[in-house]
Formats: structure tokens, sequence, C-alpha cells
């Protein structure tokens, strides 16, 4: 895998508790923990607090995305394309190394 499909697939990561967010229909309001500002973070229908309201309805600055994960990488990591063939990977590494 190349450093330029690395950071395709990172950045892809980097997108899906977003795209988590299209696909939700529960919200709930939580206090802000660092500047006490509340906001809206997806939650289970089963949850205390839980409304169901669509995304588009929350103002954008009130919406928090949960964090990354180490699945969400793994599973970018796994479906990215590659662009450069095992074969020319090993030809460089062994032209690093003076073969």
């Amino acid at each position: 895998m190349s450093g330029s499909d690395l950071s395709v697939a990172l950045n892809d990561a980097l997108f899906q508790p977003i795209r988590e967010l299209e696909h939700t229909e529960y919200f709930k309001l939580v206090k802000g923990e660092s500047h006490g500002h509340s906001f809206m973070k997806a939650c289970k229908k089963e949850e205390t607090g839980a409304t169901k309201i669509g995304l588009l309805s929350i103002p954008p600055e009130m919406v928090q995305p949960r964090d990354l994960s180490l699945e969400d990488v793994i599973l970018a990591l796994g479906k990215a394309p590659r662009t450069v063939l095992n074969e020319m990977v090993e030809r460089y590494e062994n032209f690093s190394k003076g073969k």
C-alpha cells in the first residue's frame, strides 16, 4: 500500500462516523464536558433521553459524531483499492536496501 493509498483509506475512515449520522433516527441532548455547550449525539431508541429526529432538523453546530475507532480504520484499510502492485513495493524496498 502506497502513502497515497494510505491517505485515501484514512480519509475514508475519518468520515465513517459522519456517514453513520445520515442513517441515525435517534439523538439525545448531551451537556458538553469541555466548554459546557450542549450537543446532540446519536443514540439507540431505548436510551434515556432518546428523541426521534432527523439529522437535517438539528443545527450543524449541535451535532456531535462519535469518535473515530480502530475498527473504522481497519475497515477502511480492508476496502481501499491499492494503486501500487506488491511487486513494485518489493522493488522499491530492495532498491532502498541497496540490492
